[in-house]
């Protein structure tokens, strides 16, 4: 079973988020004010630390790799627990949908770990 993840690499973008890069993305949005995202990006450091170590894992899971059901256990739990942090953390109400983004990545990386693991 291939379960398709590409979706799920949006997190990795945060890592280079800037009120510039994220107007020019996107035609007719105001650019983000530097100050919110400055302290978002303070917020959520640690937690897109931890994510990146996890994306070899996720590029894994995208190519349909086989992958042992310890490591994909492991990555599902660190996944679920990556989200369960960001819930604690209120961002600005403009980076309210960059962090529902970012939960959300979280909550489907979890779920394409937990789905290799059925398809093992």
């Amino acid at each position: 079973m291939r379960t398709k993840c590409s979706a799920y690499l949006v997190f990795f973008m945060l890592a280079g988020l800037t009120p510039a890069r994220a107007a020019d993305h996107s035609a007719g949005t105001v650019a983000l004010p530097a100050r919110d995202v400055e302290v978002y990006r303070r917020q959520i450091a640690g937690v897109v630390a931890r994510m990146e170590t996890l994306r070899a894992v996720v590029a894994r899971i995208d190519a349909a790799e086989n992958i042992g059901s310890d490591t994909l256990a492991s990555a599902a739990k660190e996944f679920t627990d990556l989200r369960r942090t960001l819930e604690k953390v209120q961002p600005s109400a403009v980076l309210a949908v960059t962090h529902d983004l970012l939960m959300t990545s979280c909550r489907l990386s979890a779920m394409a770990s937990r789905l290799g693991i059925d398809a093992a």
